[in-house]
């Protein structure tokens, strides 16, 4: 096995925790459907760390494709971080369904949404500074950062914004503008 092999290797069984956490949970809600009290914003910042998690994926394979045997350990473990708090955000972004008894994904919104934001503020910095660093030591970019430093600070700027404040209007502006930029920054990708 090449480095590559063990780093994406560890790098995919991360993800597809993240993935499996996230998938399992919308099953779940689908089939607790009747007692789900759905919400559009919860919905929404759902569909956003699942697509983050897949396009964390595809930065994994793409950025370290044929490359990983340089790759310093700081790096690496800058990789696994960013996937862990994928992770976490996947876990909180939607709740655990109960026996019984209602659930209200807008309260779970409101319970958890800092986590979410907060998750992927720190798992965006982390990719940041690998960003900077590939920079900085002249690797080629690939796919890492499709629109360079400043449109990753733009991304980030918006998840500072949501880990900041609780306000649902705030909220309700920001995260439908912050993933339709994500969409429009990273769909015209290929493999």
């Amino acid at each position: 096995m090449i480095v590559d092999e063990y780093v994406l290797g560890l790098l995919a069984i991360l993800s597809g925790l993240a993935i499996c956490q996230f998938v399992g949970s919308v099953a779940a809600l689908l089939m607790a459907r009747g007692r789900v009290r759905w919400d559009w914003l919860a919905g929404l910042a759902a569909l956003q760390v699942g697509y983050v998690i897949v396009y964390g994926w595809y930065l994994s394979w793409s950025g370290f494709h044929g490359s990983a045997d340089g790759l310093p350990f700081w790096r690496f473990v800058m990789l696994v971080s960013s996937v862990a708090l994928q992770f976490l955000a996947a876990r909180a972004v939607l709740p655990d369904v109960p026996e019984d008894g209602v659930v209200v994904l807008r309260d779970n919104y409101e319970a958890n949404g800092q986590i979410v934001w907060r998750a992927l503020l720190v798992a965006g910095l982390v990719v940041l500074g690998g960003i900077a660093a590939r920079h900085l030591t002249g690797e080629p970019m690939g796919d890492a950062a499709p629109w360079g430093l400043a449109g990753n600070l733009v991304l980030l700027v918006g998840l500072v914004i949501l880990s900041a404040t609780r306000r649902r209007h705030v909220h309700a502006v920001i995260v439908p503008l912050q993933f339709a930029i994500l969409l429009a920054a990273t769909l015209p990708l290929t493999f």
